[in-house]
């Protein structure tokens, strides 16, 4: 069973989830879901940290994933950014940048990073413009 702890960032606007531990197609349909929820009720984005998790989750669940997510079908949903990452020397690390291809597809904003600073910089890297421009 997977630790999964999800915290929110007020100062950065992120929902923050650590993964770790092994877990499968519903553990991850979980913990997208509850995760999603969160950002959605506080206008968030979503941090994903599954560096220290162990996927067991096939290659056909990775591409049925976004279509199984009750919130791809709720067209009202926000679309938040999504960085999840993940550490670049694991073999299931395939399966995130193959997830990510396929939430793209699906219409959701989703990135792989192997770099904390980088993810950072992408999520909040138009915030700061749209700041701007409001003031």
């Amino acid at each position: 069973m997977p630790a999964i702890n999800i915290s929110i960032d007020h100062s950065m606007r992120l929902i923050r989830l650590t993964a770790s531990g092994v877990f499968y197609r519903e553990d991850g349909e979980t913990m997208i879901s509850d995760a999603r929820r969160l950002a959605a009720e506080h206008d968030y984005d979503l941090f994903y940290d599954v560096r220290d998790a162990i996927s067991k989750v096939d290659f056909k669940d990775w591409f049925q994933l976004p279509k199984r997510l009750s919130f791809v079908k709720d067209n009202a949903t926000k679309n938040p950014r999504v960085a999840l990452l993940i550490s670049a020397f694991k073999d299931e690390s395939t399966g995130y940048v193959f997830y990510e291809f396929v939430a793209q597809n699906a219409g959701l904003n989703v990135r792989s990073f192997a770099n904390e600073r980088e993810a950072f910089v992408w999520l909040t890297s138009d915030r700061d413009a749209s700041n701007e421009a409001l003031s």
